[in-house]
Protein backbone atom coordinates (compact mmCIF):
# COMPACT_ATOMS: atom_id res chain seq x y z
CA UNK A 1 0.00 0.00 0.00
CA UNK A 2 1.63 3.44 -1.03
CA UNK A 3 1.73 6.37 1.60
CA UNK A 4 0.73 9.89 0.32
CA UNK A 5 2.45 12.36 1.22
CA UNK A 6 1.44 16.06 1.60
CA UNK A 7 3.40 18.95 1.67
CA UNK A 8 2.84 22.42 2.54
CA UNK A 9 -1.16 22.08 2.13
CA UNK A 10 -2.10 25.47 2.94
CA UNK A 11 0.34 26.84 -0.07
CA UNK A 12 -1.32 24.40 -2.58
CA UNK A 13 -4.25 24.88 -4.55
CA UNK A 14 -7.38 21.63 -5.04
CA UNK A 15 -5.55 21.36 -8.43
CA UNK A 16 -2.28 21.22 -7.39
CA UNK A 17 -3.38 18.58 -4.73
CA UNK A 18 -5.06 16.24 -6.87
CA UNK A 19 -1.82 16.62 -9.29
CA UNK A 20 0.27 15.65 -6.62
CA UNK A 21 -2.18 12.16 -5.37
CA UNK A 22 -2.34 11.30 -8.74
CA UNK A 23 1.56 11.19 -9.33
CA UNK A 24 2.13 9.69 -6.48
CA UNK A 25 -0.38 6.84 -7.28
CA UNK A 26 1.21 6.43 -10.43
CA UNK A 27 4.87 5.78 -9.50
CA UNK A 28 5.80 2.42 -9.01
CA UNK A 29 5.63 1.07 -5.48
CA UNK A 30 9.12 0.68 -3.52
CA UNK A 31 10.41 -2.57 -3.03
CA UNK A 32 10.65 -2.94 0.62
CA UNK A 33 13.35 -5.41 0.27
CA UNK A 34 16.10 -2.30 -1.32
CA UNK A 35 19.19 -2.31 0.75
CA UNK A 36 19.62 1.46 1.10
CA UNK A 37 23.71 2.23 0.51
CA UNK A 38 25.32 4.98 2.73
CA UNK A 39 27.40 7.28 1.37
CA UNK A 40 30.59 5.32 2.90
CA UNK A 41 29.85 2.18 1.18
CA UNK A 42 29.70 4.64 -2.16
CA UNK A 43 32.78 6.05 -1.50
CA UNK A 44 34.85 2.79 -0.85
CA UNK A 45 38.01 2.54 -3.01
CA UNK A 46 37.90 0.97 -6.55
CA UNK A 47 40.88 -1.00 -7.52
CA UNK A 48 42.72 1.73 -10.53
CA UNK A 49 41.68 -1.30 -13.31
CA UNK A 50 38.16 -1.88 -12.18
CA UNK A 51 37.53 1.83 -12.71
CA UNK A 52 35.71 2.98 -16.11
CA UNK A 53 38.21 3.72 -18.95
CA UNK A 54 37.60 7.57 -18.81
CA UNK A 55 39.21 7.78 -14.63
CA UNK A 56 41.71 5.18 -14.78
CA UNK A 57 44.44 7.00 -13.74
CA UNK A 58 47.26 7.49 -16.45
CA UNK A 59 49.54 4.90 -14.86
CA UNK A 60 47.01 2.33 -15.87
CA UNK A 61 46.14 3.44 -19.33
CA UNK A 62 50.02 3.71 -20.42
CA UNK A 63 52.70 1.29 -18.90
CA UNK A 64 55.86 3.20 -18.92
CA UNK A 65 59.15 1.87 -20.21
CA UNK A 66 61.67 1.74 -17.97
CA UNK A 67 64.15 -1.64 -17.38
CA UNK A 68 63.35 -4.39 -19.75
CA UNK A 69 60.40 -3.22 -22.09
CA UNK A 70 61.36 -1.64 -25.23
CA UNK A 71 58.47 0.43 -25.33
CA UNK A 72 55.20 1.77 -23.64
CA UNK A 73 52.64 -0.54 -23.53
CA UNK A 74 49.28 0.85 -23.58
CA UNK A 75 46.39 -0.48 -21.36
CA UNK A 76 44.00 -3.17 -23.47
CA UNK A 77 41.59 -6.15 -23.03
CA UNK A 78 44.12 -8.24 -22.59
CA UNK A 79 45.40 -6.69 -19.21
CA UNK A 80 41.23 -6.79 -18.14
CA UNK A 81 41.21 -10.26 -18.83
CA UNK A 82 44.08 -10.95 -16.76
CA UNK A 83 42.26 -9.74 -13.83
CA UNK A 84 41.74 -12.94 -11.92
CA UNK A 85 39.41 -11.58 -8.87
CA UNK A 86 40.68 -12.17 -5.22
CA UNK A 87 43.71 -13.83 -3.96
CA UNK A 88 43.52 -16.05 -0.99
CA UNK A 89 47.56 -15.98 0.63
CA UNK A 90 49.15 -18.25 2.76
CA UNK A 91 52.88 -19.18 3.93
CA UNK A 92 55.81 -17.43 1.68
CA UNK A 93 57.57 -19.37 -0.04
CA UNK A 94 60.41 -16.89 -0.88
CA UNK A 95 61.84 -13.36 -0.58
CA UNK A 96 64.39 -11.87 -2.73
CA UNK A 97 65.18 -8.34 -4.48
CA UNK A 98 61.93 -8.11 -6.60
CA UNK A 99 59.23 -9.12 -3.75
CA UNK A 100 57.97 -11.87 -1.55
CA UNK A 101 56.37 -15.38 -3.07
CA UNK A 102 53.65 -16.86 -1.32
CA UNK A 103 51.51 -19.85 -1.95
CA UNK A 104 48.02 -19.13 -2.80
CA UNK A 105 44.69 -20.43 -3.77
CA UNK A 106 41.89 -18.82 -6.88
CA UNK A 107 39.10 -20.27 -7.29
CA UNK A 108 40.45 -23.76 -5.84
CA UNK A 109 43.74 -23.68 -8.44
CA UNK A 110 46.67 -22.91 -6.21
CA UNK A 111 48.88 -20.78 -7.44
CA UNK A 112 52.09 -18.60 -6.13
CA UNK A 113 51.52 -15.12 -5.65
CA UNK A 114 54.26 -12.01 -5.57
CA UNK A 115 54.11 -8.69 -3.85
CA UNK A 116 56.71 -6.10 -5.63
CA UNK A 117 58.96 -4.07 -3.73
CA UNK A 118 59.25 -0.45 -4.33
CA UNK A 119 56.17 -0.41 -6.53
CA UNK A 120 53.79 2.26 -5.48
CA UNK A 121 52.24 2.65 -9.20
CA UNK A 122 52.07 -1.14 -9.84
CA UNK A 123 54.53 -0.51 -12.72
CA UNK A 124 56.86 -3.35 -12.00
CA UNK A 125 53.87 -5.45 -11.36
CA UNK A 126 52.53 -5.15 -14.86
CA UNK A 127 55.52 -5.07 -16.31
CA UNK A 128 55.47 -8.63 -15.28
CA UNK A 129 52.03 -9.36 -16.55
CA UNK A 130 52.64 -7.96 -19.82
CA UNK A 131 55.91 -10.08 -20.25
CA UNK A 132 53.22 -13.33 -19.18
CA UNK A 133 51.15 -12.02 -21.61
CA UNK A 134 53.64 -12.04 -24.64
CA UNK A 135 54.92 -16.15 -23.93
CA UNK A 136 52.23 -18.23 -24.51
CA UNK A 137 53.95 -21.24 -22.69
CA UNK A 138 54.69 -18.85 -19.77
CA UNK A 139 53.16 -19.72 -16.66
CA UNK A 140 52.63 -16.68 -15.64
CA UNK A 141 48.48 -16.04 -15.57
CA UNK A 142 47.82 -12.49 -14.51
CA UNK A 143 47.15 -10.74 -11.61
CA UNK A 144 44.57 -10.44 -8.47
CA UNK A 145 43.97 -9.23 -5.19
CA UNK A 146 43.90 -9.75 -1.76
CA UNK A 147 40.87 -8.88 0.20
CA UNK A 148 42.35 -5.35 1.53
CA UNK A 149 42.65 -4.61 -2.81
CA UNK A 150 46.64 -5.07 -2.70
CA UNK A 151 47.41 -6.15 -6.37
CA UNK A 152 49.59 -9.42 -7.04
CA UNK A 153 51.15 -10.97 -9.65
CA UNK A 154 49.68 -14.61 -9.97
CA UNK A 155 51.14 -17.29 -11.18
CA UNK A 156 51.07 -21.61 -11.93
CA UNK A 157 52.47 -23.52 -8.89
CA UNK A 158 54.73 -25.50 -10.41
CA UNK A 159 56.01 -28.80 -8.91
CA UNK A 160 59.60 -27.92 -8.26
CA UNK A 161 62.41 -25.81 -9.80
CA UNK A 162 65.43 -27.53 -11.53
CA UNK A 163 67.79 -26.60 -8.32
CA UNK A 164 65.19 -29.15 -6.37
CA UNK A 165 64.68 -32.04 -9.65
CA UNK A 166 68.53 -32.15 -9.29
CA UNK A 167 68.82 -32.29 -5.78
CA UNK A 168 66.61 -35.32 -5.49
CA UNK A 169 68.55 -37.79 -7.49
CA UNK A 170 71.60 -38.40 -8.98
CA UNK A 171 70.37 -38.19 -12.07
CA UNK A 172 72.50 -39.85 -15.25
CA UNK A 173 74.09 -37.28 -18.06
CA UNK A 174 71.26 -37.94 -20.55
CA UNK A 175 68.47 -36.33 -18.54
CA UNK A 176 70.99 -33.59 -17.50
CA UNK A 177 71.89 -32.44 -20.61
CA UNK A 178 67.52 -32.64 -21.62
CA UNK A 179 67.22 -30.41 -18.76
CA UNK A 180 69.95 -28.06 -20.09
CA UNK A 181 68.73 -28.24 -23.47
CA UNK A 182 65.19 -27.45 -22.33
CA UNK A 183 66.50 -24.43 -20.65
CA UNK A 184 68.52 -23.02 -23.25
CA UNK A 185 65.77 -23.15 -25.71
CA UNK A 186 63.17 -21.51 -23.33
CA UNK A 187 65.80 -18.50 -23.31
CA UNK A 188 66.19 -18.80 -26.94
CA UNK A 189 62.60 -18.14 -27.31
CA UNK A 190 61.99 -15.36 -24.93
CA UNK A 191 64.90 -13.84 -26.63
CA UNK A 192 63.23 -14.33 -30.27
CA UNK A 193 60.42 -12.23 -28.66
CA UNK A 194 62.81 -9.48 -27.90
CA UNK A 195 62.84 -10.11 -24.18
CA UNK A 196 65.83 -10.51 -22.16
CA UNK A 197 65.85 -12.62 -19.00
CA UNK A 198 67.91 -10.98 -16.15
CA UNK A 199 67.70 -13.21 -13.35
CA UNK A 200 69.26 -17.14 -15.23
CA UNK A 201 69.72 -19.30 -12.60
CA UNK A 202 68.48 -22.67 -11.39
CA UNK A 203 65.80 -21.44 -9.01
CA UNK A 204 63.80 -19.44 -11.55
CA UNK A 205 63.39 -22.37 -14.24
CA UNK A 206 60.71 -24.64 -13.16
CA UNK A 207 59.72 -28.13 -13.97
CA UNK A 208 55.94 -28.68 -14.58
Amino acid sequence: MQAIQFVNLDAASNDDIAQDIEAQLAAPESDESDVEVGEEALMEPVPPWLEPLHVRPSWVHTRQSKRFMARIVPWNKDFDDAFLGEVTEAEVLATGFGGIVRAGCIDGHQIVSKEMFRDNDNDALFQEVYVGLLVPASPCMGFAQTADGAPRLISARLPENVAEFLARSEWPMCTRMQLAIGMLEAVEHLANLGLVHCDINPDNFFVG
